[in-house]
Protein backbone atom coordinates (compact mmCIF):
# COMPACT_ATOMS: atom_id res chain seq x y z
CA UNK A 1 0.00 0.00 0.00
CA UNK A 2 1.79 3.34 -1.06
CA UNK A 3 1.36 6.28 1.89
CA UNK A 4 1.17 9.90 1.20
CA UNK A 5 1.50 12.73 3.47
CA UNK A 6 -0.45 15.65 2.24
CA UNK A 7 0.52 19.00 3.57
CA UNK A 8 -1.99 21.88 3.24
CA UNK A 9 -1.06 25.19 4.13
CA UNK A 10 -4.41 26.64 4.56
CA UNK A 11 -4.19 30.68 3.20
CA UNK A 12 -7.55 31.17 4.17
CA UNK A 13 -8.85 28.88 7.42
CA UNK A 14 -11.49 31.04 8.30
CA UNK A 15 -13.00 30.38 4.51
CA UNK A 16 -12.22 27.03 3.72
CA UNK A 17 -14.56 27.12 0.45
CA UNK A 18 -12.78 29.76 -0.53
CA UNK A 19 -9.21 28.03 0.00
CA UNK A 20 -8.10 26.31 -3.49
CA UNK A 21 -5.79 24.36 -2.11
CA UNK A 22 -8.64 22.60 0.35
CA UNK A 23 -11.05 22.52 -2.58
CA UNK A 24 -8.41 20.10 -4.63
CA UNK A 25 -7.43 17.91 -1.40
CA UNK A 26 -11.31 17.48 -0.70
CA UNK A 27 -11.87 16.29 -4.23
CA UNK A 28 -8.67 14.26 -4.52
CA UNK A 29 -8.22 12.75 -1.59
CA UNK A 30 -11.03 10.40 -1.20
CA UNK A 31 -10.42 9.28 -4.70
CA UNK A 32 -7.04 7.89 -4.06
CA UNK A 33 -8.57 6.23 -0.89
CA UNK A 34 -10.92 4.68 -2.97
CA UNK A 35 -7.64 3.17 -4.70
CA UNK A 36 -6.18 2.15 -1.36
CA UNK A 37 -3.79 4.98 -0.74
CA UNK A 38 -3.19 5.38 2.96
CA UNK A 39 -3.49 9.12 3.36
CA UNK A 40 -2.04 11.52 6.30
CA UNK A 41 -3.46 15.01 5.70
CA UNK A 42 -1.92 17.50 7.67
CA UNK A 43 -3.68 20.52 7.83
CA UNK A 44 -5.71 23.21 9.91
CA UNK A 45 -8.85 21.36 8.68
CA UNK A 46 -9.99 18.03 7.91
CA UNK A 47 -11.72 16.65 4.57
CA UNK A 48 -14.68 15.33 5.01
CA UNK A 49 -13.22 11.64 4.15
CA UNK A 50 -13.00 9.74 7.32
CA UNK A 51 -10.40 7.18 5.78
CA UNK A 52 -8.27 10.30 5.87
CA UNK A 53 -5.95 10.62 8.81
CA UNK A 54 -5.61 13.72 10.08
CA UNK A 55 -3.28 15.48 11.42
CA UNK A 56 -4.33 19.45 13.29
CA UNK A 57 -1.43 21.95 12.19
CA UNK A 58 -1.38 25.47 13.30
CA UNK A 59 -2.23 27.98 10.38
CA UNK A 60 0.74 30.35 10.43
CA UNK A 61 -0.59 34.56 11.20
CA UNK A 62 0.50 35.58 7.77
CA UNK A 63 0.37 34.24 4.09
CA UNK A 64 3.76 34.70 3.65
CA UNK A 65 4.60 32.68 6.60
CA UNK A 66 2.43 29.85 5.31
CA UNK A 67 4.42 29.43 2.15
CA UNK A 68 8.03 30.51 3.91
CA UNK A 69 8.46 30.28 7.11
CA UNK A 70 8.14 26.25 7.87
CA UNK A 71 8.49 25.03 11.16
CA UNK A 72 11.41 22.26 10.25
CA UNK A 73 11.71 20.24 13.73
CA UNK A 74 7.95 19.75 13.49
CA UNK A 75 7.98 18.77 9.96
CA UNK A 76 11.02 16.08 10.24
CA UNK A 77 8.49 14.35 12.96
CA UNK A 78 5.37 14.44 10.97
CA UNK A 79 7.14 13.06 8.48
CA UNK A 80 8.71 10.04 10.62
CA UNK A 81 4.99 9.48 11.74
CA UNK A 82 3.63 9.10 8.19
CA UNK A 83 6.29 7.27 6.39
CA UNK A 84 5.52 8.70 3.14
CA UNK A 85 5.93 7.25 -0.66
CA UNK A 86 5.06 10.53 -1.85
CA UNK A 87 4.65 14.01 -0.05
CA UNK A 88 2.40 16.39 -1.48
CA UNK A 89 2.99 20.28 -1.02
CA UNK A 90 0.28 22.66 -2.24
CA UNK A 91 2.65 25.65 -2.63
CA UNK A 92 5.77 24.98 -3.82
CA UNK A 93 7.55 27.58 -2.33
CA UNK A 94 7.44 25.25 0.75
CA UNK A 95 9.42 22.35 -1.61
CA UNK A 96 13.16 22.88 -0.68
CA UNK A 97 11.90 23.05 3.20
CA UNK A 98 10.23 20.00 2.82
CA UNK A 99 13.11 18.01 0.34
CA UNK A 100 15.03 18.74 4.00
CA UNK A 101 13.17 17.59 5.89
CA UNK A 102 12.66 14.84 4.56
CA UNK A 103 16.44 14.36 3.96
CA UNK A 104 16.60 14.66 7.80
CA UNK A 105 14.01 12.50 8.61
CA UNK A 106 15.73 9.43 6.38
CA UNK A 107 12.98 9.38 3.79
CA UNK A 108 13.58 8.67 0.05
CA UNK A 109 9.66 10.17 -0.50
CA UNK A 110 9.46 11.64 -3.85
CA UNK A 111 7.81 15.68 -3.48
CA UNK A 112 4.88 16.77 -5.45
CA UNK A 113 2.99 19.98 -5.87
CA UNK A 114 0.31 21.01 -7.68
CA UNK A 115 -0.51 24.13 -9.47
CA UNK A 116 -4.16 25.41 -7.76
CA UNK A 117 -7.23 24.32 -10.36
CA UNK A 118 -5.56 21.53 -11.96
CA UNK A 119 -8.42 19.58 -13.26
CA UNK A 120 -8.17 15.37 -13.32
CA UNK A 121 -10.53 12.83 -13.05
CA UNK A 122 -10.35 9.33 -12.06
CA UNK A 123 -12.01 6.10 -13.56
CA UNK A 124 -12.81 2.42 -12.31
CA UNK A 125 -9.47 1.53 -13.97
CA UNK A 126 -7.34 1.77 -10.63
CA UNK A 127 -4.59 4.03 -10.06
CA UNK A 128 -3.00 4.59 -13.40
CA UNK A 129 -6.96 6.16 -14.58
CA UNK A 130 -5.79 9.43 -12.27
CA UNK A 131 -4.51 11.66 -14.05
CA UNK A 132 -5.06 15.40 -15.49
CA UNK A 133 -7.57 16.44 -17.39
CA UNK A 134 -5.80 16.65 -20.95
CA UNK A 135 -8.71 18.67 -22.64
CA UNK A 136 -8.50 21.22 -19.73
CA UNK A 137 -4.70 21.72 -19.21
CA UNK A 138 -1.59 21.48 -20.68
CA UNK A 139 0.60 20.85 -17.67
CA UNK A 140 2.27 17.32 -18.21
CA UNK A 141 4.23 16.96 -14.68
CA UNK A 142 1.38 17.32 -12.69
CA UNK A 143 0.83 16.28 -8.67
CA UNK A 144 -1.65 13.05 -10.23
CA UNK A 145 1.07 11.81 -12.52
CA UNK A 146 3.84 11.31 -10.13
CA UNK A 147 1.72 10.08 -7.53
CA UNK A 148 0.36 7.36 -9.84
CA UNK A 149 3.89 6.65 -11.27
CA UNK A 150 5.14 6.19 -8.01
CA UNK A 151 2.65 3.69 -7.34
CA UNK A 152 2.93 1.99 -10.47
CA UNK A 153 6.25 1.25 -9.88
CA UNK A 154 6.27 0.53 -6.53
CA UNK A 155 3.05 -2.03 -6.26
CA UNK A 156 2.27 -3.24 -9.55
Amino acid sequence: MMRLLYLLNISNPGRLSADSGFTVAELLLPALADRGVEITFAAPARVTDERVFFERTTPPVTKYRTRFGPELDKLVAMVRRARPDVLVVNHTETAPAVRAALLEAGSDAVVAGYCHYLPFSVTDHGVEAVHADAARTSFPNNTFDIVTARMRNRYH
